[in-house]
């Protein structure tokens, strides 16, 4: 348990420092009550990580497997608490909707439960985008130190060592990981800060939009789309790091370090480029539709607005711009997409695609065995190879995101949204993308908004929120009877 304890006290400084940016905001902008309020939570939050960071100074601390399932729980859940509490006074909602905010922020799903951001506090919405950038970086930190190496739900782990090559195992190993994600990510996020800053965006408007496009957040700085910028130039570099982001960090590297052989093989984050471009290709034709291409907008505008719809959707990040939005597909379409989510070892949410190639890998063979019942075939989704146990985890692993996806629109519909809605809205928190309940489907009935829900299904939506991003069975995992027993 040491090194749980001794990890997450390292999670909770690092959220400490991060509450400091707010509190500057709130400073430059005159919102001084709101700074006092950041500065209070970062200075009790990091006395209580220095405390355990000292507390344990110099005692053997290498988390073992049961710990590694209990640091990302507690990874997810306590820092979504803890930063729900500023958003209180700052952004003036209730209990139940600051941890609705704090979570969609935190899990970088979107929904939002605030009206007008005009009246919001610019350190508030400073705040929710910075906790993207932290679930962002989360998301990464938990997948590569506990979930692939754990197996969760049939994660790949072939090529995490990809991460630390030469490193060899015990604390020296996890810090190798976490040395080489966050460095990863950091460059991602100063790259994109600055293209935005070259390319004519404002300042706290780029800071937010590089936290929300990095972590496939999808949070806006300001009411409406990325329409009111009128940047093409911003749209483009907004999807190239969306791809970035719903792509996996193992492909990247590959690419940094020029492995041709497995940059061949890799099969995953091709498709998630491949099948992006493809939805983007379909939201030109289906804009086409309802609007003629060269009435209203011209059509490299309506192409790039629609890539940037297929881009969002299949990275599960949820931008839009301009008339071109999320609800010109299908709904059926739509929310399969977003369920399927992006790439493994990435920022965006859903299922994950190597999960769904390795289905339809097994669906192709069980058909074959009709005709050929003793043939020998490889199971192979490009460099990924499958087998039983894994097949089983990732069969088990869709049964219970299925269930609690169930359960969510189950809880939603009571608290009084129609079937379709209540389905949307679980859909969105669950594979993260929140923006897709808003996006707004006309003929499906009025939907509940996030904002009027109650508290209770507020609760379940941020609780599928969580569970979307521990793959589900971390959390059976870490509440194991037999672990207790033992």
């Amino acid at each position: 348990m040491l090194g749980f304890i001794h990890l997450f006290s390292l999670a909770l400084a690092v959220f400490a420092l991060a509450m400091l940016a707010p509190a500057a905001v709130g400073l430059l902008h005159g919102e001084l009550a709101a700074a006092i309020w950041f500065l209070a939570m970062a200075g009790g939050i990091g006395f209580a990580a220095g405390g355990l960071i000292l507390a344990f100074r110099g005692r053997p601390r290498r988390p073992s497997g049961q710990d590694g399932y209990f640091f990302a729980v507690a990874l997810w859940c306590i820092p979504a608490v803890l930063g729900a509490l500023p958003l209180m006074p700052t952004a003036g909602l209730d209990f139940w909707g600051a941890i609705f905010e704090s979570t969609s922020g935190y899990t970088t799903t979107g929904a939002t439960v605030l009206g007008q951001l005009s009246v919001v506090a610019r350190s508030a919405i400073f705040w929710r985008a910075e906790l993207q950038w932290l679930g962002g970086l989360a998301t990464l930190v938990s997948i590569g130190i506990v979930l692939a190496p754990g197996g969760t739900g049939g994660l790949p782990g072939r090529h995490i060592g990809l991460l630390d090559p030469a490193t060899p195992g015990g604390d020296y190993r996890l810090r190798a990981v976490i040395r080489d994600i966050a460095g990863a990510y950091g460059v991602l996020t100063v790259a994109c800060l600055l293209l935005l800053l070259l390319v004519g965006i404002p300042v706290f408007d780029a800071f937010c939009l590089t936290f929300s496009t990095v972590s496939t957040g999808g949070f806006m700085p300001r009411d409406g789309n990325l329409a009111v910028y009128r940047n093409g130039a911003a749209e483009v570099v907004l999807m190239v790091f969306m791809l970035a982001g719903g792509t996996s960090v193992l492909w990247h590297r590959m690419l940094i370090g020029r492995r041709w052989q497995l940059l061949l093989e890799h099969r995953e984050s091709y498709w998630v480029i491949g099948m992006a471009i493809a939805v983007g290709i379909a939201y030109a034709f289906a804009y086409h539709r309802v609007a003629p291409m060269f009435v209203g907008l011209a059509p490299l505008t309506t192409l790039r607005e629609s890539l940037l719809a297929g881009i969002s959707l299949v990275t599960t990040t949820g931008y839009s711009a301009g008339g071109v939005n999320l609800s010109l597909l299908p709904l059926t379409l739509v929310l399969l997409l977003a369920l399927a989510g992006g790439g493994s070892f990435s920022t965006a949410g859903g299922l994950k695609y190597y999960r769904i190639g390795g289905m339809l890998v097994q669906a192709r063979h069980e058909l074959r065995r009709l005709i050929y019942p003793h043939g020998v075939r490889s199971t192979r989704f490009g460099s990924q190879p499958y087998n039983m146990p894994m097949m089983r985890a990732i069969w088990g692993h869709l049964f219970v995101s299925l269930l609690t996806v169930a359960v969510a629109a189950l809880v939603v519909s009571v608290a009084g949204s129609n079937f379709i809605g209540a389905l949307s809205s679980a859909i969105a928190a669950f594979a993260n993308i929140g923006p897709l309940h808003g996006a707004g489907w006309g003929s499906e009935g009025v939907w509940q908004e996030f904002a009027d829900m109650p508290g209770f299904a507020k609760l379940a939506l941020a609780t599928a929120m969580v569970l979307g991003r521990l793959e589900v069975v971390a959390l059976l995992a870490a509440f194991n009877a037999a672990y207790w027993r033992s």
